[in-house]
């Protein structure tokens, strides 16, 4: 996400006799180092490992919290830490003002960053509609809500989600003029069609599905808890599926914002200020998606019992 977003201005200093296309020519063409940039990368990559990497440990540890949601949650983390494991890349690219690790691996870091957004919200779209199917189909639940049924749908999200990589890994390279890993599409009309796509199929589409979902899920919602009615654990379930997605939409949002507008306008027409703006502007948002990633174990361990109570159970074995 974030090298289609690079600075190409250098220190700033601007030639009014020149048009913007000009300064895309090698010779105005300079770098520097983003140093609060290269820390943000650094920081997030480490927290979100270490978040994502113990909700995987205690799936893999224990046993008994192997259920189909969970299994959802497990490949969320998955997603999360491949994302997670770019951000050093990143950094370093930014560090060093230029990449440094081949065609190839500039083509895995771009897929894997395009995979990461839809594979997260077809999980919690496939969640949702769990619930739903719980509520209302209890009967159609227990003969296929089961962890090889789960397996089966993860692998086709996972599928899904890679295929939607296809055009990223294609058009993805190093320029000459500009040695950053980014996405170079043939045309504008490639850059919007594509991003309309991924618009759609990673964000609208899925997301209007989980609040209808959602609507649906209300209606037939359990009753308040009293002390005389237990808490219903389904309830816990159907909680933090809507925290989940809440925090996907709310760290997402931007950068398909800005996305859309940006191949929507013509700004590479207007002041190089402007694009200048459009530039730091999409840099930012570039790296709020980042954050979820970090925050999403903290739901797991706070929200969902199962990873909670093993979490605690962890800890406690550790004191002893």
């Amino acid at each position: 996400m974030e090298a289609i977003y690079e600075n190409i201005f250098g220190n700033g200093s601007l030639n009014p006799n020149l048009n913007l296309t000009d300064y895309f020519s090698p010779e105005y063409i300079t770098t520097y180092p983003n140093i609060p940039l290269v820390i943000s990368y650094f920081l997030l990559s480490v927290f979100g490992l270490l978040g994502n990497a113990l909700v995987m440990y205690i799936f893999l540890r224990h046993a008994k919290i192997r259920t189909v949601s969970n299994i959802y949650i497990f490949n969320m983390a998955i997603g999360d830490i491949l994302l997670m494991l770019v951000l050093p890349f990143l950094a370093t690219q930014e560090a060093m003002t230029k990449w440094s690790f081949g065609i190839l691996w500039c083509k895995i870091i771009l897929a894997v960053e395009s995979i990461n957004p839809i594979a997260c919200i077809f999980f919690v779209t496939v969640m949702s509609i769990d619930r739903c199917v719980v509520l209302y189909r209890p009967h159609l639940a227990s003969r296929w809500r089961k962890p090889k049924v789960a397996v089966f749908l993860s692998i086709a999200v996972w599928i899904i989600s890679m295929l939607s990589s296809v055009p990223v890994i294609l058009f993805g390279t190093i320029p000459e003029y500009y040695n950053f890993c980014q996405v170079i599409w043939p045309d504008r009309n490639h850059n919007y069609n594509y991003t309309a796509f991924l618009y759609y199929l990673g964000f609208f589409q899925p997301v209007l599905l989980v609040v209808v979902c959602m609507l649906i899920t209300a209606v037939k919602a359990q009753p308040p808890v009293t002390p005389l009615v237990p808490k219903h654990k389904g309830s816990d379930r159907t909680r933090m599926v809507v925290v989940l997605f809440l925090v996907y939409v709310v760290f997402w949002l931007p950068l398909h914002t800005f996305n859309l507008f940006y191949t929507m306008s013509n700004i590479d027409l207007e002041s190089v200020i402007g694009y200048q703006l459009m530039v730091h502007v999409g840099t930012v948002v570039a790296v709020i998606p980042y954050i979820k990633s970090c925050i999403y174990p903290i739901i797991y361990c706070v929200l969902s019992g199962d990873f909670r109570q093993c979490f605690c159970c962890n800890k406690r074995e550790q004191q002893h």
